[in-house]
């Protein structure tokens, strides 16, 4: 039945008709009526453009992000089963199998398609696969150069980029690769745009200027970004509790506590582990008060002595240094407690090699350090900081 319509007379005015007050979608049908053709036009021209730059950048992520897209739709979040799945996908189940390339096997990649060259570049060395830097030799010209048709493609072009951070010294090939993505990435953000670019480019644009800006390995890890896994649950929540002592101890270490408060403090964060213990003993029955203890003390001592070297006037050596400054950036405590609370079974034999401080925890100690002090070393000289590496 139709809805029926009144004409409301009233003196001095126009007969009006009137309806039930309604909006659908945002839009109040009532205001509708009083527009003109025009300004109906452009406004259901402007919500038709809003939906269209929507479903574009939905796309447009959907294929920038297709790795993590696969990874959802097959895995859930069972993270080695599903990278089985997407690197047999991406390279070819002969490639995958040797973890290189070969003459045999390099018909796997598709030499006309620089995006995905790239991408299943990037993905493979990203976890742990050896993939050969000649794979992008295809797209090199007989003078050794890449091709300048390879510039047309942007999005291609900033995928070279992103998997040239993944050379080791020596790979040429990745080299060149970076300094020629980098130069052609520049010349297109220097191009003039306009408000009615394609929204494609827009969006292209705003994500090549943040990889120049901000290259991927120079980006802070999270623990979200890391232990991303719904059953890491645990390991995030200890991490952050983990990374917030350490900063108000270090704090308390370097500025704020005198030294004999200092010396009692390090006796109390002797006992303070014991949530995390009694957690993984409930899960495990695998007791690791002892290796988190050592940690921990090891961590205060390292502080507390860099408190007495200030206290005292003393100027250590760069070696003595370097030694202790190691474990003052509390490198072992934050391995050791993302290994305590991510891993499952826990191995003693691991736990030990982890209490003895092997030599990859010792140089991430180490590079951790010195490139804090590249950032912060000004201002916490001027605050009466603890002496630096750089004094």
């Amino acid at each position: 039945m139709a809805d029926v319509e009144t004409d409301v007379v009233v003196a001095g005015q126009p007969n009006r008709r009137t309806f039930k007050k309604f909006s659908f979608r945002g839009v109040d049908l009532d205001a509708l009526l009083d527009m003109s053709m025009d300004g109906l036009v452009k406004l259901f021209t402007a919500r038709a453009h809003r939906r269209q730059v929507k479903a574009k950048q939905v796309t447009f992520h959907r294929k920038k992000n297709l790795q993590y897209y696969e990874i959802s739709a097959k895995s859930n979040y069972n993270i080695e089963k599903p990278f089985l799945y997407l690197a047999r996908k991406l390279a070819g189940e002969s490639m995958f199998t040797n973890f290189k390339t070969s003459n045999n096997n390099q018909s796997s990649w598709d030499k006309n398609n620089l995006y995905a060259t790239a991408l299943q570049f990037r993905l493979l060395r990203q976890h742990g696969y050896w993939i050969s830097q000649e794979v992008f030799s295809a797209l090199k010209e007989e003078t050794g150069n890449f091709k300048e048709s390879l510039c047309e493609d942007t999005e291609g072009i900033l995928s070279l980029y992103q998997a040239s951070y993944y050379l080791i010294d020596g790979e040429s090939i990745l080299e060149e690769a970076r300094d020629f993505a980098a130069k052609h990435l520049r010349e297109y953000m220097q191009r003039p745009r306009n408000i009615d670019d394609d929204d494609d480019d827009q969006i292209l644009s705003a994500l090549v200027g943040h990889t120049l800006e901000l290259p991927p390995h120079w980006r802070v890890l999270r623990p979200v970004g890391v232990t991303f896994e719904p059953e890491l649950g645990y390991c995030r929540r200890m991490s952050t509790i983990v990374n917030a002592l350490i900063t108000v101890i270090d704090d308390t270490y370097d500025v704020y506590g005198t030294l004999e408060e200092l010396e009692v403090f390090t006796h109390a964060v002797e006992s303070a582990i014991n949530e995390i213990t009694y957690d993984v003993f409930k899960e495990q029955g695998f007791y690791i008060l002892k290796y988190l203890k050592n940690e921990w003390v090891g961590l205060c001592r390292a502080y507390f002595k860099e408190a007495r070297w200030y206290c005292s006037g003393y100027k250590p050596s760069m070696e003595e240094y370097i030694e202790n400054a190691c474990l003052s950036i509390a490198a072992p405590v934050i391995l050791g407690h993302a290994y305590a609370t991510a891993t499952n079974p826990i191995t003693k034999e691991d736990l030990q090699t982890m209490d003895e401080y092997p030599n990859i925890v010792h140089s991430s100690g180490i590079i951790m350090r010195l490139a804090a002090y590249l950032g912060t070393s000004t201002y916490e000289i001027q605050r009466g900081d603890v002496p630096k590496s750089i004094q």
